[in-house]
């Protein structure tokens, strides 16, 4: 339970049909799949009262409860190319509700973030309960801001934030941020009525952006492999 005793639910949602990098769910990353990283930070949170895996693939299910996490077999219409993971999150809620589980908030944590570790994970909810806002959207400063971007326009470029921005100094330039994938929360009554992680009122976790890894290639795996085997030896 959270520091205010609200049950949480860590939802990690997992589908079999990857396209970018086909069974990165249950890839091996330094001798543990991919998914277990997302489960072992979310069983060893301080918070977390149930670890549940959504996922269609018969190879991830097994693998998850392997590892300790329950298992909600998603049908195959919420796990397609174009699938939603809010929809994939309200049907795990529904499943539960049905068998008598209720929970007030909802820890989204997607399989691909590796380098979360529980500790994110337990400031980030320390962060969402004092604060009390109805959702928490975990954020990294971007690699390269988009004051120094162009976009096309009228058959040509023209710069994305104007052209005083592209050509100033950096040093001068606001701190400009993205999601980074690795942890969400929302207030699980909030959820069901607004079908969304993210509203304007909302709080925002800073994410190590060293630690933002967004596995969806093998190059990406090549690199949190790296920095798994640095941290490992300091």
């Amino acid at each position: 339970m959270t520091p205010d005793n609200k049950r949480i639910l860590a939802l990690i949602t997992a589908r079999a049909g990857s396209k970018g990098l086909p069974g990165k769910n249950i890839k091996k990353l330094c001798g543990k799949a991919l998914i277990e990283y997302s489960i072992d930070a979310a069983l060893n949170s301080d918070f977390v009262d149930k670890v549940y895996v959504s996922t269609d693939g018969s190879e991830i299910a097994d693998v998850s409860g392997k590892a300790g996490a329950s298992v909600i077999m998603r049908p195959p219409e919420l796990a397609a190319d174009n699938s939603k993971s809010e929809d994939a999150v309200l049907h795990a809620i529904s499943y539960l509700e049905e068998r008598g589980e209720y929970f007030d908030i909802i820890l989204l944590l997607q399989p691909t973030s590796p380098l979360r570790t529980n500790e994110h994970i337990d400031q980030a909810i320390e962060q969402f309960s004092k604060e009390g806002k109805n959702a928490l959207l975990s954020i990294r400063e971007t690699e390269h801001s988009p004051f120094k971007c162009f976009v096309e326009a009228d058959g040509g470029m023209e710069p994305l934030m104007g052209e005083d921005k592209l050509f100033g100094p950096r040093q001068m330039l606001p701190k400009t941020y993205r999601d980074a994938g690795a942890i969400y929360l929302v207030d699980c009554d909030f959820f069901k009525r607004e079908r969304r992680f993210y509203h304007k009122n909302c709080s925002f976790f800073k994410f190590p952006a060293n630690l933002a890894a967004d596995i969806d290639s093998e190059l990406d795996f090549v690199l949190a492999e790296a920095i798994i085997k640095k941290s490992s030896q300091t």
